[in-house]
C-alpha cells in the first residue's frame, strides 16, 4: 500500500425512530492514517523537520474531515486519537468521530437512475493542487 495513506470506515451507527419513517442515527467515523517516518523529532536531530512532516499530515486529515459538510448531517466530532507504532517506520494513527446523521426518506420506491446531467465527481485542491475525490453528493428533493 502506497504510504502516506488514509482508510475510512464507519463501523457502528445507532437509529432511532421518530415520527412516521424518519430516523435519526448517531454515527461512528473511524480513519486510520498510515504515515511512513524515519526520523526522530528531537529537538537536536537535523532531520526535525521531515519527522514533523508526520504531525502536519495528520492536522490536514483532521482539518478536512472537521470541515466536510453534508445535507441531513450534524457537525463531526473528534471523539478519540491513538496511535500504534509497533510496524517498523510506519505510524498508524486512528482517529474516532461521532456525527448525528437524520433520515427523512419518504416512504415511497427510490429508484435512481443516472443521467448525463447528474453532478460531476467533487474535486478538492490541497496546496495548489486539485484532486478528484470521485465522490459525488447528490442532493436530495
Amino acid at each position: 500500500m502506497p504510504l502516506p495513506s488514509i482508510l475510512i470506515s464507519f463501523p457502528d451507527t445507532d437509529y432511532e425512530s421518530l415520527l412516521g419513517v424518519d430516523q435519526t442515527g448517531e454515527a461512528s467515523l473511524r480513519i486510520r492514517i498510515g504515515f511512513e517516518n524515519y526520523y526522530d523529532t528531537n529537538s537536536g536531530n537535523p532531520n526535525r523537520e521531515a519527522a514533523l512532516l508526520f504531525f502536519d499530515f495528520n492536522e490536514r486529515v483532521h482539518l478536512a474531515v472537521q470541515s466536510f459538510t453534508m445535507e441531513n448531517i450534524s457537525g463531526i466530532k473528534r471523539i478519540g486519537e491513538a496511535e500504534d507504532m509497533k510496524y517498523k517506520n510506519v505510524i498508524i494513527t486512528e482517529i474516532m468521530y461521532q456525527f448525528t446523521l437524520y433520515d427523512q426518506t419518504p416512504d415511497a420506491d427510490l429508484g435512481i437512475e443516472r443521467t448525463s446531467a447528474d453532478p460531476k465527481p467533487r474535486k478538492v485542491a490541497i496546496d495548489g493542487t486539485t484532486y478528484d475525490t470521485g465522490f459525488i453528493l447528490p442532493k436530495r428533493n
